[in-house]
């Protein structure tokens, strides 16, 4: 009997289970389907909370720990990883939503400045190569808060300076970024993110991404407002404006913060993915199982199954998502580029037991073992060795 190959690229089911233990579960139903199958478990992320961790341990490297900001001005410990002079870090360690209790959740006063914090830590281990993962962030600050923290000075009409968190936005008429953008100068920045929304607007940071973070509905046109004025003064000091271009969005706006810098802005599992060497792997598969906890319309906004996809449909290998909740039919499936989506519960459950980790687990592997065997006879019944 011929070998069967898979690869495993499975995004974390939030609230319930990580990334890494899907794929081992995912990776034992294929081997319990095909004896003596090759299965490699690529841990993935997309921009957001676990890319740093992710990309340490694909890029080996070493753990460090440093003082930063949390959203509410709070110094607390945070973690980036460093390799040579390469660094990465995300900007959740510092700036994420987990940091803040439910009830202190307000973006008019949170910042961004603790991702900055991190940055010039970073920096200050001797990287010049850094990568950012923006996403899960408590903040709705345009990066104000990062460029704050980088040197960056804001002020008001009398020339006094203003704490740049968006309920001070309208007061700032002027900002100096000699200092940041000096800095940017020296290092190489990227931003792995998902998102590719601009910062202003209907589709934009406030109106898509602050009531999660707290805002109340009649607060949305009142961000998007003082989002414009801040932006209007940042883009003015730095000789660009960066608004309007996908992904200025990510982060509560601090892709816009990060574009005025120069920094790149990738896919996260893109990132992810080359650190993997992901195409040459799956190139040898049969098939590639992907997932997230949710497959919906979404996912093709640039989440990992679409990512893992989109990769491995210019291979000509096929992708099969295990979710959660699939919420993809016929006539969306295409815009996913996925073969096929398998939703992982096989009987009607509620929410709560859906995201029972230990069932969870079970529900993978089982749903992994399905697909393989299906996968299993074809490549027996074509009696040559996959490709």
């Amino acid at each position: 009997m011929k070998t069967l190959r898979a690869a495993v690229a499975i995004d974390s089911f939030k609230g319930s289970l990580d990334s890494e233990t899907l794929g081992r579960a995912a990776a034992r139903g294929i081997r319990k389907a095909s004896a003596g199958a090759s299965v490699r478990v690529i841990p993935v992320a997309d921009g957001g909370e676990g890319t740093s961790s992710v990309l340490r341990k694909l890029m080996k490297a070493e753990t460090v720990s440093a003082e930063a900001r949390d959203p509410e001005g709070k110094v607390i410990e945070a973690e980036f990883g460093l390799s040579g002079k390469s660094a990465v870090l995300e900007m959740a360690a510092a700036s994420g939503l987990t940091l803040v209790q439910e009830k202190r959740r307000n973006p008019w006063r949170l910042s961004t400045a603790g991702t900055g914090d991190l940055l010039l830590a970073a920096a200050g281990k001797g990287a010049d190569e850094i990568i950012i993962g923006i996403g899960g962030s408590a903040t709705s600050d345009a990066g104000a808060g990062f460029l704050h923290a980088l040197g960056g000075r804001f002020y008001d009409s009398e020339s006094r300076d203003v704490v740049p968190v968006p309920e001070n936005f309208l007061r700032i008429v002027r900002a100096d970024l000699s200092a940041p953008l000096a800095f940017a100068g020296k290092i190489s920045l990227t931003a792995a993110s998902d998102v590719m929304n601009p910062l202003l607007g209907e589709n934009g940071a406030a109106f898509v991404f602050a009531r999660q973070k707290g805002a109340r509905e009649e607060d949305l046109g009142r961000l998007d407002e003082a989002a414009r004025h801040i932006a209007e003064v940042i883009s003015e000091a730095a000789g660009n404006d960066m608004s309007a271009v996908p992904g200025a969005g990510a982060a509560g706006g601090l892709g816009f913060a990060l574009l005025t810098l120069g920094a790149e802005l990738r896919s996260g599992i893109d990132l992810i993915l080359d650190a993997a060497d992901f195409d040459r792997t799956a190139a040898l598969c049969d098939f590639v199982i992907t997932g997230e906890g949710s497959v919906d319309m979404s996912t093709s906004l640039g989440k990992v199954p679409y990512g893992v996809a989109r990769r491995a449909s210019a291979i000509g290998v096929p992708a099969i998502a295990l979710a959660g909740r699939s919420c993809v039919d016929a006539d969306g499936i295409g815009d996913t580029m996925l073969t096929s989506v398998f939703p992982v519960h096989r009987t009607a459950m509620t929410e709560e037991q859906a995201m029972d980790p230990a069932l969870t687990e079970h529900d993978v592997e089982t749903a992994a073992f399905m697909i393989a065997r299906t996968f299993a006879a074809a490549v027996y019944r074509a009696g040559t060795e996959p490709c």
